[in-house]
């Protein structure tokens, strides 16, 4: 890349954002372009980046990933979010990092539904509603229905035997 006074605002723009948090490619391309730069100039200084080791997405993807998976989404719906992102890690990255934490859809299951039944009340007049919520809660997280019938039957079990 030739430095010139237009492409080193937008290299030292760019060193700006990175020093802030981790990017995508796609992401900081987009928010040199966003900044008013050209595109010609904003791929150039990516590469750049990229070439120097300033810009390493595949530590984006691993923080993306361990933000989705602490806050308890589904290692598919991961998979998802970051296509919509234009990044596309390769399966088993996730299943490497979940397994990394012990982190398995049963353990975030079973978290979603502790956390919520902690401000929920349940008693025999509302099991069914009760039971609606806490599937709609856990299937927004990308877990998969089956599972999460089964485990929030047992939990709904084990709250009434309490009382």
């Amino acid at each position: 890349m030739e430095i010139n006074e237009t492409n080193k605002k937008c290299y030292l723009y760019a060193i700006r954002l990175l020093a802030r948090r981790d990017y995508s490619r796609h992401k900081l391309t987009q928010k040199l372009i966003d900044k008013k730069f050209e595109k010609e100039i904003a791929t150039d200084v990516i590469q750049y980046l990229i070439d120097e080791s300033y810009l390493k997405e595949e530590h984006y993807i691993e923080a993306r990933i361990k933000g989705f998976m602490h806050k308890n989404y589904s290692a598919h719906f991961v998979m998802q979010k970051l296509n919509q992102e234009n990044c596309y890690p390769e399966e088993e990255i996730i299943e490497q990092i979940f397994r990394e934490y012990n982190v398995t859809s049963e353990t975030q299951i079973l978290d979603l539904i502790r956390k919520k039944l902690n401000i929920m009340s349940i008693d025999k007049t509302n099991i069914q509603k009760s039971r609606e919520k806490l599937i709609r809660y856990v299937l927004s997280k990308g877990h998969q229905y089956s599972e999460a019938n089964r485990y929030i039957s047992n939990a709904i079990d084990a709250c009434l035997q309490e009382h």
